[in-house]
C-alpha cells in the first residue's frame, strides 16, 4: 500500500533550473527522491516557497507527485536569511494547504528551515518527521568563520527531536553525533544521495575516450575547425563554492600556458546579474576578460537534461567548493563520463577516490588546483583512465532506483497504518 508523504523544502523548489539562485543539490535531490517515490506507487507532495512569480500554485510531475508552492506573503525570490523572518507566515499557509491536501503519513523535512516548521507539523499533524539537514550549520561555520547561532540552536533540537536522521555521508552522521555532544540524536542512517537516471543511461561511456565524449556532445568547432575544449564548473556562484577559487587557478594556468583549455562557467540568474557582479569585483577574472575574453565562456542556468552532455565533453570538471555535505555535481559528472577534480572536503571525499576515479586537492588552493588541472590535462591516458573508472563506480553507487528503496525502509518503520490514496 502506498504512502502519502509530505515533503518540505522550504527554499528549494524541485522543479526550478539547476542554476538559479535557490537551485542546487537540495532542489535535485528532493526531486529525484520525489519521482522514484512515485513510481514505487507512493503520493509525493512538495511544499516549497513560491519562488518564481510565474509559477502555479500547484504543478504536477511524475504519476501523482506535486510541487505545492507557498507564498508566504511574497511571491518571487527570497534570500534565506528574508525567508526565515518569514517562518510563521509559510507556517500558517502551509498548515492552511495541508488541511486541503492532507492527509499525510509522515513529514520529511530538507533543511533545517524545514526541519523547524516539521517540528511543529510533526505535533500538530501527530505524525512521524523525518529529517535531512543537506548541511550543518557547524560545519558552515568552521569553514566560513560565519556563524549563524539561531540556526544551530533550531538544528541541534531538529536532530534531537525528529523521529529519524537521513544523511548522506558517513561524515555527515559523525558531525551530526559531534554537534549534539551528550544529547543523544535521533537514529540516523545513512543513504547516499542519487543521480538522475538521463546521466547514467549509455553504457557505452564506460569505454569513452576524449575524442568520442566532446564528438557526442557536440563541443563547439573554431573556425580552424578544431574541437576547443573545456574545463567545466557548474553551479551557484557563490563564494563558498570554491568560483573564486577557480577562477584564480585559472588566470594562473592560462597565463602559464595559452594551449590549455577554455572554462566554462554553468549557473547564476538568468539575467546575469550575479557573474556580473563577478566580472567587476573579481580581479583575476576582470584581468582575464580584459586580456582574453573568448577564454571563460559564461552558460548561465543550463537545464538539467542538457548537463550529462556537458559533463561527458569536458576535458575536466571542477567542483572547488569549501565544504559539501555531499556534492552530487561531482556524483553527476562521474556518471556521464566526466573527468572530476573536487575540493578534499565532506561527502565530495565519499564520492571521488583520489587518484583512482578522479583527483581531490585541499580547498581553497589555487596552486594545487593547477597543478591537478596540468597533471591531467597533459596526460589523456589518465584522463580517460579517470573517465572509465569514474563511471562504473558513480553508477553503482548513485543509481536512484536502488536508493529510494532505502528511504521507503525507513519511513515503513514509524508508519503504523498507511492512509488510504484516493
Amino acid at each position: 500500500m502506498g504512502l502519502r508523504v509530505c515533503m518540505i523544502s522550504d527554499h528549494g523548489d524541485p522543479l526550478a533550473t539547476l542554476g538559479d539562485t535557490q537551485s542546487g543539490g537540495q532542489n535535485q535531490y528532493v526531486y529525484q527522491l520525489s519521482i522514484h517515490l512515485d513510481r514505487l506507487g507512493h503520493q509525493v507532495d512538495v511544499y516549497t516557497h513560491w519562488s518564481r512569480e510565474d509559477a502555479p500554485e500547484v504543478e504536477t510531475f511524475g504519476d501523482r507527485a506535486r510541487v505545492i508552492r507557498v507564498a508566504a506573503g511574497k511571491r518571487g525570490y527570497l534570500p534565506k536569511g528574508d525567508l526565515y523572518e518569514r517562518l510563521d507566515l509559510f507556517y500558517h499557509e502551509l498548515s492552511a494547504k495541508i488541511a486541503t491536501c492532507g492527509p499525510y503519513d509522515l513529514v520529511h523535512a530538507h533543511y533545517w528551515m524545514s526541519g523547524a516548521l516539521g517540528r511543529v507539523l510533526r505535533r500538530e499533524l501527530n505524525c512521524p518527521l523525518i529529517y535531512t539537514p543537506h548541511s550543518l550549520g557547524m560545519v558552515k561555520g568552521l569553514q566560513t568563520g560565519r556563524w549563524d547561532w539561531e540556526r544551530l540552536w533550531k538544528e541541534r533540537s531538529i536532530l534531537v527531536e525528529a523521529d529519524h536522521v537521513v544523511v548522506t555521508t558517513e561524515t555527515e552522521r559523525e558531525h551530526a553525533k559531534e554537534f549534539c555532544g551528550k544529547t543523544a540524536t535521533a537514529p540516523i542512517s545513512v543513504i547516499p544521495a542519487g543521480v538522475g537516471e538521463h546521466f547514467i543511461v549509455d553504457p557505452k561511456v564506460e569505454s569513452a575516450t576524449d575524442e568520442t565524449a566532446d564528438r557526442d556532445c557536440g563541443v563547439p568547432v573554431d573556425p580552424n575547425g578544431h574541437r576547443r575544449p573545456y574545463v567545466l564548473y557548474v553551479g551557484r556562484l557563490a563564494k563558498e563554492k570554491g568560483l573564486g577559487v577557480l577562477l584564480d587557478a585559472y588566470s594562473m594556468w592560462v597565463a602559464r600556458n595559452p594551449d590549455v583549455p577554455d572554462l566554462w562557467v554553468a549557473g547564476g540568474d538568468r539575467e546575469g546579474r550575479e557573474w556580473r557582479r563577478w566580472t567587476v569585483t573579481h580581479a583575476a577574472l576582470g584581468e582575464l576578460l580584459t586580456r582574453m575574453p573568448d577564454r571563460v565562456r559564461y552558460l548561465g542556468p543550463v537545464e538539467n537534461e542538457k548537463l550529462p552532455q556537458l559533463y561527458r565533453g569536458a576535458a575536466m570538471v571542477v567542483v572547488p567548493s569549501w565544504y559539501e555535505s555531499f556534492g552530487l555535481v561531482a556524483a553527476e559528472a562521474m556518471a556521464a563520463g566526466g573527468v572530476v577534480i573536487a575540493s578534499g572536503v565532506g561527502g565530495l571525499r565519499h564520492i571521488v577516490q583520489d587518484g583512482v576515479t578522479g583527483r581531490l586537492v585541499p580547498p581553497r588552493d589555487s596552486g594545487a588546483l593547477v597543478q591537478a588541472m596540468d597533471e591531467i590535462w597533459v596526460s589523456p591516458s589518465l584522463r580517460n583512465a579517470f573517465r572509465r573508472k569514474g563511471t562504473r563506480d558513480a553508477r553503482r553507487r548513485f543509481f536512484w532506483p536502488n536508493i529510494a528503496p532505502q528511504v521507503v525502509e525507513v519511513y515503513m518503520g514509524y508508519v503504523k497504518q498507511p492512509v488510504v490514496l484516493p
